[in-house]
């Protein structure tokens, strides 16, 4: 796989996005198409009708809402979380699946310069899946574009420049800008924005009737903390910065702290039921884009 465009210009990093997008997906069809016929993926029929399978309770199940009445509750599914969910019986019309990119600073971090940082690989997973969505005739689409999402190919295009938008914030957080009715989220993000912003959000689309996935992406660093003796840590905005002498120190009581981060992203998305996996930047791709597309059912 090609390395990043050193080029500045959004629409020579567009194009070098696409091309390596189209890359990571040449293969996949025959096996999302197999898994189709073996209702093992999300399947969709000519008026975009959804099949279950190893996905469905990524795209069929939301959170039970004011006035849904009590035998609409699926008990089985409500008894794995606090909450009651309503299993998702518009299946008649394909619905929108808009992605969100963190474009936040937090995700510029690479821990090698033989890795991408962690917004190329949200970028990619992002419009990879959205490649392999459209061609099921999938409207796709991104989280605050002022368009509206749409199928076929011609929509990929225009998505490989929307994806490079961000606030320039330290960690990001999506706004439910421009949210279709009843669309499935697709979140990729390091997710260290605070804790409880982050629970608000998934709340607010939650309640907007929205379900969805949570790809949490990380550098390996990031999770293994390879530091000893003298060390200067700083954020990728410069804002923060801390001085150890002996960094090692620090290893077990920060990857304590890393696990209570994941384990809480991952409880929020139960708690609304979405779904949540994590991705690492040294992983092939496919392995998020097999997890989005239902070829591997388990979570990480």
């Amino acid at each position: 796989m090609s390395a990043v465009s050193p080029s500045n210009s959004v629409s020579d990093r567009a194009i070098d996005l696409k091309q390596r997008a189209y890359a990571a997906v040449d293969g996949l069809e025959r096996s999302l198409a197999e898994a189709r016929q073996t209702d093992a993926c999300m399947r969709t029929g000519t008026h975009g009708r959804r099949r279950s399978g190893t996905g469905e309770e990524f795209w069929q199940f939301r959170p039970a809402a004011d006035g849904d009445p009590a035998r609409l509750i699926d008990w089985r599914r409500s008894a794995k979380s606090d909450g009651h969910f309503v299993r998702d019986r518009e299946m008649q019309t394909s619905n929108s699946v808009i992605f969100w990119a963190d474009g936040s600073r937090s995700m510029q971090f690479s821990g090698n310069a033989g890795r991408p940082p962690k917004n190329d690989r949200s970028r990619l997973i992002a419009l990879a899946a959205a490649i392999l969505f459209a061609r099921t005739e999938e409207r796709v689409g991104v989280l605050g574009s002022p368009g509206r999402p749409a199928a076929g190919l011609r929509q990929i295009d225009q998505m490989a420049h929307e994806l490079f938008g961000g606030d320039g914030a330290e960690c990001g957080l999506p706004g439910a800008a421009g949210l279709p009715k009843g669309a499935r989220l697709v979140l990729l993000s390091d997710f260290l924005a605070p804790i409880e912003d982050i629970r608000a959000s998934i709340e607010n689309f939650a309640g907007s009737g929205a379900t969805g996935a949570l790809v949490q992406i990380l550098d390996p660093v990031e999770l293994n903390f390879p530091y000893d003796g003298r060390t200067l840590f700083r954020s990728v905005a410069g804002t923060v910065r801390f001085e150890s002498f002996k960094a090692g120190g620090l290893r077990l009581a920060y990857q304590s702290r890393l696990r209570e981060r994941m384990e809480a992203v991952a409880g929020i998305a139960e708690e609304f039921g979405w779904r949540k996996s994590l991705h690492m930047t040294n992983s092939n791709v496919r392995t998020a884009l097999n997890w989005l597309c239902g070829l591997s059912g388990s979570d990480r």
